[in-house]
Protein backbone atom coordinates (compact mmCIF):
# COMPACT_ATOMS: atom_id res chain seq x y z
CA UNK A 1 0.00 0.00 0.00
CA UNK A 2 1.40 3.39 -0.95
CA UNK A 3 2.22 6.17 1.53
CA UNK A 4 -0.45 8.37 -0.03
CA UNK A 5 -3.17 5.79 0.69
CA UNK A 6 -1.97 5.35 4.30
CA UNK A 7 -1.98 9.10 4.91
CA UNK A 8 -5.40 9.47 3.32
CA UNK A 9 -6.83 6.58 5.37
CA UNK A 10 -5.35 7.98 8.61
CA UNK A 11 -6.85 11.38 7.89
CA UNK A 12 -10.29 9.85 7.36
CA UNK A 13 -10.02 7.83 10.62
CA UNK A 14 -9.14 10.95 12.58
CA UNK A 15 -12.01 12.79 10.95
CA UNK A 16 -14.42 9.97 11.89
CA UNK A 17 -13.20 9.96 15.52
CA UNK A 18 -13.62 13.72 15.62
CA UNK A 19 -17.25 13.53 14.43
CA UNK A 20 -17.98 10.55 16.76
CA UNK A 21 -16.65 12.57 19.73
CA UNK A 22 -18.93 15.43 18.82
CA UNK A 23 -21.86 13.08 18.13
CA UNK A 24 -21.77 10.27 20.79
CA UNK A 25 -25.25 8.99 20.00
CA UNK A 26 -25.84 5.58 18.43
CA UNK A 27 -27.18 4.80 14.95
CA UNK A 28 -30.08 2.40 14.37
CA UNK A 29 -29.40 0.18 11.38
CA UNK A 30 -32.41 -1.86 10.18
CA UNK A 31 -31.32 -5.18 8.72
CA UNK A 32 -34.94 -6.38 8.34
CA UNK A 33 -38.34 -5.04 9.44
CA UNK A 34 -37.95 -6.64 12.81
CA UNK A 35 -34.16 -6.85 13.18
CA UNK A 36 -32.46 -3.64 14.15
CA UNK A 37 -28.90 -3.01 15.27
CA UNK A 38 -27.77 -0.14 17.41
CA UNK A 39 -24.24 0.82 16.34
CA UNK A 40 -22.24 3.69 17.70
CA UNK A 41 -21.65 6.35 15.13
CA UNK A 42 -17.88 5.98 15.28
CA UNK A 43 -18.11 2.22 14.64
CA UNK A 44 -20.40 2.77 11.67
CA UNK A 45 -18.11 5.34 10.14
CA UNK A 46 -15.00 3.25 10.69
CA UNK A 47 -16.71 0.15 9.28
CA UNK A 48 -17.83 2.07 6.20
CA UNK A 49 -14.34 3.36 5.64
CA UNK A 50 -12.82 -0.08 6.10
CA UNK A 51 -15.31 -1.60 3.67
CA UNK A 52 -14.50 1.09 1.09
CA UNK A 53 -10.80 0.46 1.50
CA UNK A 54 -11.29 -3.30 1.14
CA UNK A 55 -13.43 -2.91 -2.00
CA UNK A 56 -10.90 -0.53 -3.49
CA UNK A 57 -8.06 -2.95 -2.76
CA UNK A 58 -9.99 -5.83 -4.32
CA UNK A 59 -10.83 -3.77 -7.43
CA UNK A 60 -7.22 -2.65 -7.73
CA UNK A 61 -5.98 -6.22 -7.46
CA UNK A 62 -8.39 -7.36 -10.17
CA UNK A 63 -7.15 -4.59 -12.48
CA UNK A 64 -3.52 -5.51 -11.80
CA UNK A 65 -4.23 -9.17 -12.55
CA UNK A 66 -5.94 -8.21 -15.81
CA UNK A 67 -3.02 -5.95 -16.82
CA UNK A 68 -0.56 -8.71 -15.98
CA UNK A 69 -2.46 -11.18 -18.13
CA UNK A 70 -2.65 -8.70 -21.01
CA UNK A 71 1.06 -7.92 -20.78
CA UNK A 72 1.84 -11.62 -20.69
CA UNK A 73 -0.22 -12.22 -23.82
CA UNK A 74 1.40 -9.29 -25.61
CA UNK A 75 4.86 -10.51 -24.64
CA UNK A 76 4.02 -13.94 -25.96
CA UNK A 77 2.91 -12.43 -29.29
CA UNK A 78 6.11 -10.38 -29.49
CA UNK A 79 8.24 -13.44 -28.77
CA UNK A 80 6.41 -15.45 -31.42
CA UNK A 81 6.78 -12.61 -33.94
CA UNK A 82 10.48 -12.23 -33.12
CA UNK A 83 10.91 -15.96 -33.60
CA UNK A 84 9.20 -15.72 -37.02
CA UNK A 85 11.39 -12.76 -37.98
CA UNK A 86 14.51 -14.70 -37.00
CA UNK A 87 13.30 -17.68 -39.02
CA UNK A 88 12.64 -15.52 -42.12
CA UNK A 89 15.99 -13.81 -41.73
CA UNK A 90 17.73 -17.18 -41.47
CA UNK A 91 16.00 -18.46 -44.60
CA UNK A 92 16.76 -15.20 -46.43
CA UNK A 93 20.47 -15.41 -45.63
CA UNK A 94 20.56 -19.05 -46.68
CA UNK A 95 18.85 -18.15 -49.96
CA UNK A 96 21.41 -15.42 -50.72
CA UNK A 97 24.29 -17.76 -49.84
CA UNK A 98 22.86 -20.50 -52.07
CA UNK A 99 22.55 -18.12 -55.04
CA UNK A 100 26.02 -16.69 -54.44
CA UNK A 101 27.48 -20.21 -54.45
CA UNK A 102 25.77 -21.09 -57.73
CA UNK A 103 22.79 -23.05 -56.36
CA UNK A 104 20.12 -20.86 -57.89
CA UNK A 105 17.17 -23.32 -57.68
CA UNK A 106 17.70 -23.82 -53.96
CA UNK A 107 17.95 -20.08 -53.35
CA UNK A 108 14.76 -19.37 -55.27
CA UNK A 109 12.98 -22.17 -53.43
CA UNK A 110 13.94 -20.56 -50.10
CA UNK A 111 12.61 -17.17 -51.24
CA UNK A 112 9.33 -18.82 -52.22
CA UNK A 113 9.23 -20.60 -48.84
CA UNK A 114 9.54 -17.24 -47.08
CA UNK A 115 6.67 -15.84 -49.14
CA UNK A 116 4.48 -18.84 -48.33
CA UNK A 117 4.94 -18.03 -44.64
CA UNK A 118 4.88 -14.24 -45.11
CA UNK A 119 3.50 -13.01 -48.49
CA UNK A 120 4.54 -9.43 -47.65
CA UNK A 121 8.26 -10.06 -47.04
CA UNK A 122 9.78 -7.16 -49.02
CA UNK A 123 13.29 -8.59 -49.31
CA UNK A 124 12.09 -11.92 -50.70
CA UNK A 125 9.65 -10.19 -53.08
CA UNK A 126 12.41 -7.91 -54.36
CA UNK A 127 15.06 -10.60 -54.85
CA UNK A 128 12.71 -13.19 -56.33
CA UNK A 129 11.32 -10.57 -58.72
CA UNK A 130 14.83 -9.76 -59.96
CA UNK A 131 15.59 -13.41 -60.61
CA UNK A 132 12.27 -13.93 -62.38
CA UNK A 133 13.21 -11.09 -64.70
CA UNK A 134 16.56 -12.74 -65.42
CA UNK A 135 14.65 -15.91 -66.26
CA UNK A 136 12.50 -13.82 -68.68
CA UNK A 137 9.36 -14.42 -66.60
CA UNK A 138 8.50 -10.74 -66.84
CA UNK A 139 4.87 -11.03 -65.78
CA UNK A 140 5.81 -12.72 -62.50
CA UNK A 141 8.66 -10.27 -61.90
CA UNK A 142 6.28 -7.32 -62.31
CA UNK A 143 3.75 -8.92 -59.95
CA UNK A 144 6.36 -9.56 -57.24
CA UNK A 145 7.81 -6.05 -57.39
CA UNK A 146 4.33 -4.48 -57.36
CA UNK A 147 3.51 -6.50 -54.21
CA UNK A 148 6.74 -5.29 -52.60
CA UNK A 149 5.72 -1.69 -53.30
CA UNK A 150 2.38 -2.14 -51.53
CA UNK A 151 4.18 -1.96 -48.17
CA UNK A 152 6.39 0.97 -49.19
CA UNK A 153 5.43 2.80 -52.42
CA UNK A 154 8.50 5.03 -52.09
CA UNK A 155 11.08 2.22 -52.07
CA UNK A 156 13.48 3.54 -54.73
CA UNK A 157 15.30 0.24 -55.21
CA UNK A 158 12.11 -1.71 -55.91
CA UNK A 159 10.71 1.04 -58.18
CA UNK A 160 13.89 0.96 -60.25
CA UNK A 161 13.69 -2.83 -60.55
CA UNK A 162 10.04 -2.57 -61.61
CA UNK A 163 11.09 -0.13 -64.33
CA UNK A 164 13.64 -2.72 -65.51
CA UNK A 165 10.87 -5.34 -65.59
CA UNK A 166 8.73 -3.11 -67.80
CA UNK A 167 11.73 -2.38 -70.06
CA UNK A 168 12.49 -6.07 -70.56
CA UNK A 169 8.81 -6.80 -71.16
CA UNK A 170 8.66 -4.10 -73.85
CA UNK A 171 6.18 -1.96 -71.89
CA UNK A 172 7.98 1.32 -72.55
CA UNK A 173 5.16 3.62 -71.45
CA UNK A 174 4.98 1.98 -68.01
CA UNK A 175 8.78 1.95 -67.81
CA UNK A 176 8.84 5.72 -68.38
CA UNK A 177 6.07 6.26 -65.84
CA UNK A 178 7.95 4.23 -63.22
CA UNK A 179 11.27 5.94 -63.92
CA UNK A 180 9.63 9.33 -63.46
CA UNK A 181 8.41 8.13 -60.04
CA UNK A 182 12.01 7.22 -59.24
CA UNK A 183 13.10 10.74 -60.19
CA UNK A 184 10.49 12.18 -57.83
CA UNK A 185 12.38 10.40 -55.03
CA UNK A 186 15.87 11.20 -56.35
CA UNK A 187 16.03 13.80 -59.13
CA UNK A 188 19.81 13.38 -59.52
CA UNK A 189 19.94 9.61 -60.04
CA UNK A 190 22.27 9.15 -63.04
CA UNK A 191 21.27 5.51 -63.79
CA UNK A 192 17.58 6.48 -63.73
CA UNK A 193 18.13 9.45 -66.05
CA UNK A 194 20.11 7.29 -68.47
CA UNK A 195 17.41 4.62 -68.59
CA UNK A 196 14.74 7.30 -69.03
CA UNK A 197 16.71 8.84 -71.88
CA UNK A 198 17.13 5.47 -73.58
CA UNK A 199 13.43 4.71 -73.14
CA UNK A 200 12.48 8.00 -74.79
CA UNK A 201 14.93 7.33 -77.63
CA UNK A 202 13.43 3.87 -78.19
CA UNK A 203 10.08 5.61 -78.62
CA UNK A 204 11.51 8.24 -80.93
CA UNK A 205 10.54 10.86 -78.34
CA UNK A 206 13.43 13.26 -78.91
CA UNK A 207 11.88 15.95 -76.71
CA UNK A 208 11.84 13.65 -73.67
CA UNK A 209 15.33 12.35 -74.45
CA UNK A 210 16.58 15.94 -74.83
CA UNK A 211 15.22 16.97 -71.40
CA UNK A 212 16.70 13.91 -69.67
CA UNK A 213 20.08 14.27 -71.38
CA UNK A 214 20.23 17.99 -70.57
CA UNK A 215 20.02 17.14 -66.86
CA UNK A 216 22.61 14.39 -67.30
CA UNK A 217 25.08 16.79 -68.90
CA UNK A 218 24.70 19.16 -65.95
CA UNK A 219 25.22 16.37 -63.40
CA UNK A 220 28.21 14.90 -65.27
CA UNK A 221 30.30 18.06 -64.95
CA UNK A 222 33.88 17.30 -63.86
CA UNK A 223 33.37 13.53 -64.15
CA UNK A 224 34.94 10.98 -66.55
CA UNK A 225 31.53 10.63 -68.26
CA UNK A 226 31.28 14.33 -69.10
CA UNK A 227 32.63 13.96 -72.64
CA UNK A 228 30.46 11.00 -73.60
CA UNK A 229 27.31 12.57 -72.12
CA UNK A 230 27.92 15.83 -73.98
CA UNK A 231 28.55 13.92 -77.22
CA UNK A 232 25.27 12.06 -76.83
CA UNK A 233 23.49 15.31 -76.06
CA UNK A 234 24.88 16.71 -79.31
CA UNK A 235 23.57 13.65 -81.19
CA UNK A 236 20.08 14.12 -79.72
CA UNK A 237 20.06 17.81 -80.62
CA UNK A 238 21.26 16.91 -84.13
CA UNK A 239 18.49 14.35 -84.53
CA UNK A 240 15.96 16.94 -83.46
CA UNK A 241 17.34 19.24 -86.15
CA UNK A 242 17.06 16.52 -88.81
CA UNK A 243 13.51 15.76 -87.73
CA UNK A 244 12.55 19.43 -88.00
CA UNK A 245 14.33 19.73 -91.33
CA UNK A 246 12.42 16.78 -92.78
CA UNK A 247 9.17 18.31 -91.48
CA UNK A 248 9.93 21.51 -93.39
CA UNK A 249 10.51 23.59 -90.23
CA UNK A 250 13.77 25.05 -91.50
CA UNK A 251 14.18 27.97 -89.06
CA UNK A 252 13.76 25.67 -86.06
CA UNK A 253 16.15 23.16 -87.67
CA UNK A 254 18.82 25.87 -88.10
CA UNK A 255 18.49 26.66 -84.38
CA UNK A 256 18.98 23.01 -83.41
CA UNK A 257 22.00 22.50 -85.70
CA UNK A 258 23.60 25.64 -84.28
CA UNK A 259 22.92 24.36 -80.77
CA UNK A 260 24.60 21.06 -81.68
CA UNK A 261 27.69 22.92 -82.92
CA UNK A 262 27.71 25.03 -79.77
CA UNK A 263 27.65 21.90 -77.64
CA UNK A 264 30.39 20.23 -79.69
CA UNK A 265 32.19 22.29 -82.30
CA UNK A 266 33.90 19.13 -83.60
CA UNK A 267 30.56 17.59 -84.62
CA UNK A 268 31.00 16.91 -88.34
CA UNK A 269 27.33 15.93 -88.95
CA UNK A 270 26.11 19.20 -87.46
CA UNK A 271 28.40 21.31 -89.66
CA UNK A 272 27.51 19.35 -92.80
CA UNK A 273 23.75 19.34 -92.18
CA UNK A 274 23.67 23.03 -91.30
CA UNK A 275 25.48 23.83 -94.56
CA UNK A 276 23.11 21.58 -96.51
CA UNK A 277 20.16 23.36 -94.92
CA UNK A 278 21.52 26.79 -95.87
CA UNK A 279 21.96 25.52 -99.42
CA UNK A 280 18.35 24.34 -99.41
CA UNK A 281 17.38 27.87 -98.33
CA UNK A 282 19.32 29.27 -101.35
CA UNK A 283 21.93 30.79 -99.08
CA UNK A 284 25.06 29.42 -100.75
CA UNK A 285 27.34 32.01 -99.14
CA UNK A 286 26.31 30.92 -95.65
CA UNK A 287 26.57 27.26 -96.63
CA UNK A 288 30.19 27.76 -97.80
CA UNK A 289 30.99 29.63 -94.59
CA UNK A 290 29.52 26.80 -92.51
CA UNK A 291 31.47 24.08 -94.33
CA UNK A 292 34.74 26.06 -94.17
CA UNK A 293 34.22 26.60 -90.44
CA UNK A 294 33.48 22.91 -90.11
CA UNK A 295 36.75 21.98 -91.81
CA UNK A 296 38.70 24.40 -89.62
CA UNK A 297 37.17 22.88 -86.48
CA UNK A 298 37.20 19.21 -87.50
CA UNK A 299 39.64 18.82 -90.43
CA UNK A 300 37.06 16.43 -91.91
CA UNK A 301 37.57 15.92 -95.68
CA UNK A 302 33.81 15.59 -96.15
CA UNK A 303 33.56 19.35 -95.52
CA UNK A 304 35.97 19.93 -98.41
CA UNK A 305 33.98 17.55 -100.60
CA UNK A 306 30.85 19.59 -99.93
CA UNK A 307 32.68 22.78 -100.87
CA UNK A 308 34.08 21.06 -103.98
CA UNK A 309 30.61 19.99 -105.09
CA UNK A 310 29.30 23.52 -104.61
CA UNK A 311 32.12 25.13 -106.60
CA UNK A 312 31.77 22.55 -109.37
CA UNK A 313 28.04 23.30 -109.59
CA UNK A 314 28.91 26.99 -109.82
CA UNK A 315 31.47 26.10 -112.54
CA UNK A 316 34.34 27.35 -110.42
CA UNK A 317 36.55 24.22 -110.14
CA UNK A 318 39.73 26.23 -109.52
CA UNK A 319 38.26 27.60 -106.29
CA UNK A 320 37.92 24.02 -105.00
CA UNK A 321 41.40 23.07 -106.23
CA UNK A 322 42.94 25.99 -104.36
CA UNK A 323 41.10 24.97 -101.21
CA UNK A 324 42.54 21.45 -101.46
CA UNK A 325 46.07 22.73 -102.01
CA UNK A 326 45.86 24.97 -98.95
CA UNK A 327 44.47 22.12 -96.85
CA UNK A 328 47.26 19.74 -97.92
CA UNK A 329 49.92 22.30 -96.98
CA UNK A 330 48.40 22.90 -93.56
CA UNK A 331 48.17 19.19 -92.60
CA UNK A 332 50.58 16.30 -92.27
CA UNK A 333 50.69 12.56 -91.71
CA UNK A 334 47.63 10.42 -92.46
CA UNK A 335 45.37 13.44 -92.81
CA UNK A 336 47.66 14.99 -95.42
CA UNK A 337 47.80 11.68 -97.28
CA UNK A 338 44.00 11.38 -97.36
CA UNK A 339 43.56 14.95 -98.60
CA UNK A 340 46.28 14.44 -101.19
CA UNK A 341 44.61 11.24 -102.41
CA UNK A 342 41.23 12.99 -102.77
CA UNK A 343 42.81 15.92 -104.61
CA UNK A 344 44.85 13.64 -106.88
CA UNK A 345 41.75 11.69 -107.85
CA UNK A 346 40.00 14.99 -108.57
CA UNK A 347 42.89 16.06 -110.82
CA UNK A 348 42.84 12.71 -112.61
CA UNK A 349 39.14 13.17 -113.27
CA UNK A 350 40.04 16.54 -114.79
CA UNK A 351 42.74 14.75 -116.89
CA UNK A 352 45.53 16.65 -115.16
CA UNK A 353 47.84 13.71 -114.71
CA UNK A 354 51.05 15.70 -114.27
CA UNK A 355 49.53 17.83 -111.51
CA UNK A 356 48.25 14.65 -109.84
CA UNK A 357 51.76 13.19 -109.97
CA UNK A 358 53.16 16.34 -108.37
CA UNK A 359 50.65 16.08 -105.55
CA UNK A 360 51.23 12.36 -104.92
CA UNK A 361 55.04 12.70 -104.96
CA UNK A 362 54.78 15.07 -102.02
CA UNK A 363 53.12 12.31 -99.99
CA UNK A 364 55.02 9.56 -98.07
CA UNK A 365 56.30 6.88 -100.45
CA UNK A 366 55.21 4.12 -98.09
CA UNK A 367 51.63 5.36 -97.87
CA UNK A 368 48.39 3.40 -98.05
CA UNK A 369 47.93 0.96 -100.91
CA UNK A 370 45.06 2.98 -102.42
CA UNK A 371 47.32 6.06 -102.52
CA UNK A 372 50.07 4.16 -104.34
CA UNK A 373 47.61 2.67 -106.80
CA UNK A 374 46.33 6.17 -107.53
CA UNK A 375 49.93 7.23 -108.08
CA UNK A 376 50.35 4.44 -110.65
CA UNK A 377 47.33 5.73 -112.57
CA UNK A 378 48.67 9.28 -112.38
CA UNK A 379 52.09 8.20 -113.72
CA UNK A 380 50.44 6.41 -116.61
CA UNK A 381 48.21 9.38 -117.40
CA UNK A 382 51.33 11.60 -117.35
CA UNK A 383 53.18 9.09 -119.57
CA UNK A 384 55.82 8.36 -116.88
CA UNK A 385 55.73 4.58 -117.34
CA UNK A 386 59.07 3.79 -115.70
CA UNK A 387 57.93 5.27 -112.38
CA UNK A 388 54.63 3.46 -112.66
CA UNK A 389 56.45 0.15 -113.23
CA UNK A 390 58.81 0.79 -110.30
CA UNK A 391 55.89 1.52 -108.00
CA UNK A 392 54.11 -1.65 -109.14
CA UNK A 393 57.27 -3.66 -108.40
CA UNK A 394 57.57 -2.17 -104.90
CA UNK A 395 53.95 -3.06 -104.17
CA UNK A 396 54.57 -6.69 -105.18
CA UNK A 397 57.71 -6.80 -102.99
CA UNK A 398 55.78 -5.47 -100.04
CA UNK A 399 52.98 -7.98 -100.62
CA UNK A 400 55.46 -10.88 -100.75
CA UNK A 401 57.08 -9.74 -97.51
CA UNK A 402 53.75 -9.40 -95.76
CA UNK A 403 53.12 -13.15 -96.13
CA UNK A 404 55.87 -13.76 -93.60
CA UNK A 405 54.83 -10.99 -91.21
CA UNK A 406 52.07 -10.93 -88.62
CA UNK A 407 49.97 -8.21 -87.01
CA UNK A 408 47.45 -7.89 -84.19
CA UNK A 409 43.97 -6.90 -85.34
CA UNK A 410 43.32 -5.40 -81.89
CA UNK A 411 46.27 -3.11 -81.25
CA UNK A 412 47.84 -3.08 -84.73
CA UNK A 413 51.23 -4.30 -83.53
CA UNK A 414 53.50 -5.99 -86.11
CA UNK A 415 55.59 -9.09 -85.37
CA UNK A 416 57.92 -11.46 -87.21
CA UNK A 417 56.58 -14.56 -85.44
CA UNK A 418 53.06 -15.72 -84.62
CA UNK A 419 51.79 -16.20 -81.06
CA UNK A 420 48.44 -17.12 -79.49
CA UNK A 421 48.45 -14.02 -77.30
CA UNK A 422 49.45 -10.64 -78.68
CA UNK A 423 52.90 -9.75 -77.22
CA UNK A 424 51.83 -6.10 -76.88
CA UNK A 425 48.19 -6.03 -75.77
CA UNK A 426 47.69 -9.66 -74.69
CA UNK A 427 44.59 -10.16 -76.88
CA UNK A 428 43.62 -13.80 -77.47
CA UNK A 429 43.90 -15.24 -81.02
CA UNK A 430 44.29 -11.75 -82.51
CA UNK A 431 47.65 -12.24 -84.24
CA UNK A 432 47.25 -13.15 -87.92
CA UNK A 433 49.17 -13.15 -91.16
CA UNK A 434 49.58 -9.65 -92.57
CA UNK A 435 48.21 -10.76 -95.94
CA UNK A 436 45.16 -12.61 -94.57
CA UNK A 437 42.78 -9.67 -94.54
CA UNK A 438 42.31 -5.90 -94.68
CA UNK A 439 44.03 -3.92 -91.94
Amino acid sequence: MSLRVIISFSALVLLAVYFAFLNPETLNVHLTRTLTLEIPMVVFLLSSLLLGVLLTAVFQSVLEIQNSLRHFQENQKVRKQEARFKKWDKWFRKAESAIASGRLPKGLALFEKILEDNPHHRGALYQLGNHKRLQKDYEKAIELHQNALLADPEDFRTLYSLAQDYAEAGQVEKEIETLNKCLELDANSLPTLRKLRDAYLSQGNLEGAFNAQKVLVGLAQDTPEQGSERTLFTQIVYRRGKELMEAGKFDAAVTEFRRAIKEDETSVPAHISLGDLYLKLDNGKQALKTWKNGFEKTSAPVCLLRIQEYHDQQEKPEEANKLFRDAIEKNDGKKQELLGLIYAQRLLAQEKGEEAVAVLEQLPQEGALITRLTAIKAYRQANVQDKADALIESIFDQTAASVHNFYCNCCGGEFETWSGLCPECGAWASVQCASSGPR
